[in-house]
């Protein structure tokens, strides 16, 4: 069975309550989803970064993401692991970011094949992947490529998943909507100089 890291933004979306932001709506029907349909297919883990993280913020909210993340296994803060996330910080990602390089490096140490984010500001980020990856590999951490640890597993759909009616409903609506709307560009005339 494949490992998965859940990183904090996830449960924050599992639990929340709806968003009006469409953005914010997708992520947690994604997540909803992928929580109740994916998730048993693969071994998943959590740290104590994770729960200190999910433990913040409004109590109401904190209880619920808590309890989403009950039973969960947790993998062990290490001294490699600390080694790696301040390697991490002085080589790639900013300061305000520890709890980050904390959650990459745990992962990474652990050996767990992907991590499950919707922080694509300091872990899903293509162009900071690249600058990790060789300090990883020159910590002695990482034996894989760095890049093989993300995955979009919210959307990656097995037989099951294609024929899911949210998802071929949103198609459609996707097509009517632009059906509804298309696009115009009105060309101006030329000005007179």
């Amino acid at each position: 069975m494949e490992t998965v890291y859940i990183e904090t933004t996830v449960v924050s979306y599992l639990v929340s309550r709806p968003g009006e932001d469409l953005v914010v709506a997708a992520h947690q029907q994604l997540t909803r989803e992928w929580w109740q349909r994916r998730r048993r297919l693969f071994a998943c883990f959590i740290s104590d970064v994770v729960l200190d993280e999910a433990s913040e913020g409004h109590a109401e909210q904190a209880a619920l993401r808590l309890q989403a993340l009950d039973g969960i296994p947790r993998l062990a803060a290490t001294a490699e692991g600390q080694r790696l996330a301040t390697a991490f910080l002085a080589g790639a990602l900013p300061a305000k970011a520890a709890g980050d390089a904390a959650h990459l490096a745990i992962a990474t140490v652990g050996k767990v094949k992907y991590v499950l984010t919707w922080n694509c500001n300091h872990l899903a980020n293509a162009q900071l992947l690249d600058r990790l990856e060789p300090i990883a590999a020159t910590a002695g951490c990482f034996d894989y490529d760095i890049h093989k640890i993300f995955a979009d597993l919210m959307t990656r759909k097995s037989a099951e998943d294609r024929s899911h009616p949210s998802v071929e409903d949103a198609s459609k609506w996707a097509e009517a909507v632009a059906a509804e709307n298309p696009l115009t560009v009105k060309e101006e005339p030329p000005r007179e100089p």
